[in-house]
C-alpha cells in the first residue's frame, strides 16, 4: 500500500531538515591543511586556522590557501545540503533535460527554445 501524500508532513520535514543544516558545524581546508575554516550550512564562517608554521612573508601563498579552504567549507555545504534533500525526496533526483548538441536545438531570436 503507498504511502498518502501529507503537504503539512513535507512541510515540517523541510522545516527540520532547514534548521538541521543551519546548525551544522563543517569544517574546510587547504589542501595541505595549513589552513582550515570552520562555518555553518548556511555560508557563516565562524573560525580561521592558520599554521604557525606556514610562511607570513609569502602573502600571495596564504591568499590562495584561505581561498581553497574556504571552497572546501563551501563544497561540503552542498554535499550536506544535497544530502538532506535527497534523503527528504527519498532518493528522487529532479529530471534533467538533455536536448544533445545545443546548437541542433531551434532558437528563438531572443535566444528561447523555439517551441514553434
Amino acid at each position: 500500500m503507498t504511502e498518502s501524500f501529507d503537504p503539512q508532513q513535507l512541510q515540517h520535514r523541510l522545516l527540520a531538515m532547514q534548521e538541521e543544516i543551519m546548525a551544522a558545524e563543517l569544517s574546510g581546508s587547504s589542501p595541505g591543511g595549513e589552513v582550515a575554516v570552520t562555518g555553518d550550512g548556511v555560508g557563516r564562517v565562524s573560525a580561521v586556522r592558520i599554521d604557525p608554521a606556514l610562511d607570513r612573508d609569502d602573502l600571495g601563498r596564504l591568499q590562495d590557501l584561505i581561498v581553497a579552504a574556504l571552497d572546501d567549507l563551501a563544497d561540503r555545504r552542498e554535499a550536506l545540503a544535497a544530502a538532506k534533500t535527497s534523503a527528504l525526496s527519498g532518493g528522487f533526483a529532479a529530471p534533467t533535460f538533455d536536448f544533445g548538441d545545443d546548437a541542433a536545438v531551434p532558437r528563438t531570436s531572443d535566444g528561447l527554445i523555439d517551441l514553434g
